[in-house]
């Protein structure tokens, strides 16, 4: 599927993009999961030098080694001395070289840095402070975990804070987007446009998904949508597993709960026979 829409979130880009000859710029783009963040940024980025690194949970020096392959490939002019093993040291190496030459730099799932070691924030906090007006540089945060990326740079206590230059938060897509995407897949009734604004509500990955695999009427939609081996079926779960983090488990028990009507506390923790207060006070629930 050919990339749609999404004007007004490049236009955004390409006013920061112009603004870094000045002082570099730091953006944060979130937005759920299958909403395009990826494809947007590269999109951007794809007629301008650019680094993209996706930030896998793996220990911090394995990354390191990971995103070392990636300068290499991209054919990085800085001499690379010695071993990098800390995520800051390879940040000053970007750093350094956008003092030369104006790049961007696309850091995806920037909110993993939370399991592999929090303290790159605060590191690329000082580093950031220190090379900003030097550095030509448009640094696109991305991230799939809205409530990790909302402590990140909207929480006062971190050390990101008040760093970004502009929050883009991709929304599914318009209404008049959906209607130009399924015309072009030769879905123009209105009785199925509305079918799939329903049933995807306009998410991009879904509608991909099933243009992919010629699906186009709600009763195909809604039985490949349960088929035994749909990609449908477990996404959801990994939503909210994303979301919750690593205490889901209890999240999910205090949910399951609630949906059978045990809904208040004392109940809650009698049965599961623990406090639940820490769980309870969270926007997730």
């Amino acid at each position: 599927m050919r990339f749609y829409n999404r004007e007004h979130e490049l236009k955004e880009l390409e006013v920061l993009w112009n603004q870094v000859d000045k002082s570099g710029k730091l953006v944060v783009l979130t937005g759920r999961r299958r909403l395009g963040k990826t494809l947007l940024a590269v999109e951007f980025a794809k007629s301008h030098t650019f680094f993209y690194f996706f930030i896998e949970k793996k220990p911090e020096v394995l990354l390191c080694q990971d995103l070392l392959l990636i300068l290499k490939e991209r054919k990085f002019p800085f001499p690379i001395v010695g071993e990098i093993k800390r995520f800051k040291d390879l940040f000053v190496l970007l750093l350094e070289y956008a003092k030369k030459e104006k790049i961007i730099v696309i850091i995806d799932e920037f909110q993993e840095f939370f399991n592999i070691n929090p303290a790159v924030y605060s590191e690329i906090q000082n580093l950031w402070d220190s090379y900003k007006r030097e550095s030509k540089m448009l640094f696109i945060a991305v991230g799939s975990v809205y409530s990790l990326m909302y402590k990140i740079f909207e929480d006062k206590k971190e050390p990101l804070f008040g760093r970004a230059d502009r929050t883009l938060k991709l929304a599914p897509f318009s209404i008049p987007t959906l209607v130009t995407l399924l015309k072009e897949h030769n879905v123009s009734r209105l009785e199925d446009i509305f079918d799939f604004y329903v049933l995807t509500g306009s998410v991009p990955k879904y509608l991909d998904v099933l243009m992919t695999n010629d699906v186009k009427s709600k009763d195909s939609i809604l039985s490949f949508m349960l088929s035994e081996f749909s990609p449908f079926l477990e996404e959801e779960k990994n939503f909210l597993i994303e979301e919750f983090g690593k205490e889901y488990a209890t999240y999910f028990a205090v949910l399951e709960l609630m949906s059978v009507g045990k809904t208040s506390r004392p109940e809650i923790e009698s049965i599961l026979g623990r406090d639940i207060g820490g769980y309870e006070d969270k926007d997730h629930v």
